[in-house]
């Protein structure tokens, strides 16, 4: 495995960050699409602990455009002027930062050693089947040559536990797998709050409100949809649903569509009384015990708080720490 030398000229070009997220094939396919060509950024060898784990990446324009990170943020820009450089070439860069580095000027304070492949990207048709496969929410994986950069797509499972992002051989496989959705259902003002800080979060968020047309102004990122009778919920094994009715009663034909799906996490608004008149009611309605069972209530990790804002950052993390749990995040 060969490590490139950092090129100096690299740092007279300036890059310009376009966001710290996770998924940046958005940003690839919106750079070449218009013409620009590109780098993928992955970090594909960790020697000891990190900010980021194996199969993070950035996405980088050769105008100097980046999304994306590969550490705490000390390396994003230099990493950039790299990608920038292997454009230029044509020729896929290998980098080591930090322990056992060359580059005695990027220091890291978590003391370890980072692997980092640029690979210039400029198949459009590959990078639209990527993006398709991402909105289409079908897991699959990219392998990655290290010696050439040749890359190739293939599935995923779509099932069971989720396939880790790794080296193997003379290259990586990085994984990719549906963004968690939340499905968030009711009109409360938690309801709202919920929304608001699920897309800053960066999930799919859809919101399902009796009253969509008295709804506040959302964040772009959320979907607003009309509660209606018999409405089906699009739901996978990457979903979080949460119920914030103040009327229960209204609870019970949107749970018996939802305990019987692949949801991850359920959760319903409520204190303890009111989720026990709950289960009687479900199991009336005919949901097995264990059906039921699913059901986090109260919802959110601090219990009796009384602000919506708060509520909402305390049911985000249970659904994060769900996830975690199930191993669907890292």
């Amino acid at each position: 495995m060969t490590i490139d030398i950092l090129n100096r000229d690299a740092h007279e070009v300036k890059g310009r960050s376009s966001a710290y997220r996770d998924n940046v094939l958005p940003d690839l396919a919106a750079w070449s699409g218009r013409g620009e060509r590109c780098a993928l950024v992955t970090l594909v060898g960790v020697d000891g602990n990190a900010p980021r784990a194996e199969g993070a990446q950035m996405a980088v324009s050769e105008s100097g455009e980046w999304a994306g990170y590969i550490s705490g943020g000390c390396l994003e820009q230099a990493i950039a002027l790299e990608a920038q450089a292997a454009i230029k070439a044509g020729k896929p860069r290998l980098l080591r930062y930090g322990k056992g580095s060359p580059y005695f000027d990027i220091q890291l304070p978590c003391g370890s050693g980072l692997d980092v492949l640029a690979v210039p990207f400029e198949n459009e048709g590959l990078i639209q089947e990527m993006r398709g496969r991402m909105e289409r929410r079908e897991p699959f994986a990219l392998r990655i040559g290290f010696e050439n950069g040749a890359v190739s797509v293939e599935a995923a499972p779509a099932d069971g536990e989720n396939p880790r992002s790794h080296p193997e051989g003379k290259g990586f496989v990085r994984v990719y797998t549906p963004p968690l959705r939340c499905l968030i259902i009711g009109s409360s003002p938690i309801a709202v709050k919920l929304a608001e800080l699920s897309a800053s979060t960066g999930f799919e968020t859809h919101f399902y409100a009796p009253d969509v047309e008295n709804l506040p102004a959302l964040p772009a990122g959320v979907q607003t949809h009309p509660l209606l009778p018999g409405t089906k919920f699009p739901a996978d094994r990457w979903t979080a649903a949460v119920l914030a009715f103040h009327d229960h009663e209204k609870e019970l034909p949107v749970f018996s569509d939802l305990l019987r799906g692949p949801c991850f996490f359920i959760s319903a608004i409520g204190s303890r009384k009111a989720h026990a008149a709950r289960q009687i009611a479900l199991e009336s309605a005919g949901l097995s015990q264990a059906e039921i069972a699913r059901i986090q209530s109260p919802a959110g990790l601090i219990p009796e708080l009384k602000s919506a804002p708060l509520v909402a950052v305390s049911i985000l993390a249970q659904v994060v720490a769900a996830a975690r749990e199930r191993r669907i995040v890292t």
